[in-house]
């Protein structure tokens, strides 16, 4: 289809989709950084959750560590043991104050610690309260019992942002491991996080207890209904929340397997930049595209004008035309649509001045070639005039133009002289040597050709032109068709007789080449006659007619090829002996 354009539409045509691939190039590189930068994005998230997770996860282990230096205090368990064996109203009122004030400097040591609580064995409770807070769970006494003096974290309220650190306090003295009580420690999330991290402007961080939130950069920004909640160790993932995307990167405390931070990035404003960045690349790739197109089509008019006009002048000297056109002063560049028009007025004006010096000679030339044309040539007019050549060659030191006509002459008295249908073997190989010979003339090394023929099988006799013109169509479809050195090879081997039969003997000859062969379809149909080649010559039908009329239908050539393997001919003939044609 692109062929038969015009050429300022195949270059109109080259151009545009030269800027087609580059397009595709552009975009697949344009999308392959987007997502390096969207990963990028990813990772500094998930860096940022990691130290946030570490920060904060170091300072709930100080509020264990504080805990259990509470649980483990002397004067507490002394204060503890003494309120087990009190019943004056004035010890208990004096022993709960020193225990508040006891606790109260505890309390201190950290400003997100909003209250400190001890609920002996006999229930009653010790509280230093700095910030209201609202009433433990029922069940906080038995999950700190439960853990055997274990610390235990407890989600609060969830409006106050709060966690509660459990812990029972047992019995140090003597290691009576007696149950004193439970100690309760609420921790201000909001002022640890905002103590520990910098969560300015709208950043969304959020800390989560199973599928509820213990602590939230933006209280009501998101429902917790609403929020997808994640219970592996860590990850990212774009989440749709109430109706806007998210980048959701989560990670599981180290410390308490039951929180999970999240870090939560408006997906818009990731892509904003991304698309901001694609448009500008579409946009300057349109313009660009437009551009090209412009200057293509301007630049295709300027190349192909003066080839246009020199069309037109041929178009004149085909009709009969040999005025010299005046392509000197319309196209006065030198390039090659320049240089063209110049050749072709030095040509016309050549032309007309054979016309007038040579025309009655040229005439008187034409019909000499005519009669000797019509005369007929025989063969021995032919020998001798290759002879002829031959020896002019060798006098003028020409060996190669030499040795060719002479394998020529070769071939000739071989293929015309004699009149027999078959020849042996050996004539045979003879005409292929010859042939060679000539071919490797012209193509030098490229032409490796290798004869292996068993002597036994010299003398047997062979239809004449029958190996000939398969090594003519390997060099046709094989040599011709690759730029590298190509090996064709002919093997003959006088096959062993049947063990029932020493009466039948057959020869195997067989041609290959190392080419790119061919297709199994294409195969096939070769097979079947249907395809036949483009060249003139003896063809495989013509060679299969002759072998079917001379030795029987059941003798063939068979051809093999697979596709960049090569083709190999294989002929089966019986072996019949001969003698040479004088």
């Amino acid at each position: 289809m692109l062929k038969n354009l015009k050429i300022k539409e195949k270059f109109f045509v080259i151009q545009c989709i030269m800027m087609l691939i580059v397009c595709a190039v552009t975009l697949a590189a344009f999308h392959t950084i987007a997502e390096s930068y969207e990963s990028q994005i990813y990772a500094e998230s998930a860096e940022i959750l990691q130290l946030a997770s570490k920060t904060i996860d170091n300072e709930m282990k100080k509020v264990e560590k504080l805990s259990f230096q509470i649980s483990t205090d002397s004067r507490i368990q002394q204060y503890l043991s003494e309120r087990l064996d009190e019943n004056a109203t004035y010890e208990s009122f004096k022993n709960k104050e020193n225990l508040a004030n006891r606790l109260l400097l505890f309390m201190h040591q950290e400003n997100y610690i909003s209250s400190l609580r001890i609920v002996d064995s006999r229930g009653a409770a010790v509280n230093t309260v700095l910030y209201s807070i609202a009433d433990p769970p029922e069940d906080m006494e038995q999950v700190a019992i439960a853990v055997q003096g274990e610390n235990r974290w407890i989600y609060g309220a969830p409006e106050s942002q709060h966690l509660i650190a459990v812990r029972q306090i047992k019995g140090m003295e003597n290691l009576n491991l007696e149950h004193y009580g439970v100690l309760m420690a609420w921790i201000d999330m909001g002022k640890l996080v905002k103590q520990q991290l910098d969560l300015s402007g709208s950043k969304l961080f959020f800390i989560a207890q199973q599928d509820r939130f213990v602590y939230s950069s933006q209280q009501g920004f998101f429902e917790e209904r609403q929020f997808p909640f994640h219970h592996s160790n860590k990850g990212y993932t774009i989440e749709e929340i109430a109706g806007a995307k998210y980048l959701v990167s989560y990670l599981k405390s180290e410390s308490n397997d039951e929180l999970t931070y999240y870090n939560i990035l408006p997906y818009e404003s990731i892509a904003q930049k991304t698309e901001e960045l694609r448009s500008l690349v579409t946009i300057l790739f349109v313009a660009l595209f437009v551009i090209v197109i412009i200057a293509t089509r301007i630049t295709a008019h300027s190349i192909t004008k003066p080839l246009a006009a020199l069309t037109e002048k041929i178009k004149m000297v085909q009709r009969g035309s040999f005025d010299v056109p005046d392509t000197h002063h319309s196209f006065a560049n030198m390039d090659e649509t320049g240089q063209l028009h110049r050749n072709f007025r030095i040509m016309l004006e050549k032309i007309n001045e054979l016309f007038k010096e040579n025309y009655q000679k040229q005439i008187v030339i034409k019909e000499t070639e005519y009669k000797a044309l019509e005369a007929q040539i025989n063969p021995h007019f032919l020998y001798n005039t290759l002879d002829t050549i031959n020896w002019m060659a060798h006098i003028n030191k020409q060996s190669q133009i030499a040795e060719m006509v002479e394998a020529l002459g070769q071939m000739f008295r071989s293929i015309i002289s004699k009149k027999k249908q078959l020849i042996t073997l050996e004539e045979e190989l003879q005409i292929v040597k010859d042939y060679i010979t000539i071919q490797r003339h012209r193509f030098n090394e490229r032409l490796i050709f290798k004869l292996k023929a068993d002597q036994e099988a010299m003398q047997a006799l062979i239809p004449k032109l029958t190996i000939q013109p398969l090594v003519e169509n390997a060099i046709q479809h094989a040599l011709e068709m690759m730029s590298e050195p190509c090996t064709i090879e002919v093997a003959v081997q006088l096959l062993s007789p049947p063990a029932d039969d020493f009466s039948v003997r057959e020869i195997k000859i067989l041609i290959r080449d190392n080419g790119s062969g061919m297709e199994q379809e294409v195969l096939q149909g070769l097979r079947n006659g249907e395809v036949r080649s483009k060249k003139a010559g003896i063809g495989m039908s013509n060679i299969n007619e002759r072998l079917a009329i001379m030795f029987g239908e059941q003798y063939q050539t068979r051809i093999d090829s697979q596709l960049n393997r090569g083709t190999s001919v294989t002929i089966i003939l019986p072996y019949k002996e001969g003698e040479q044609d004088a």
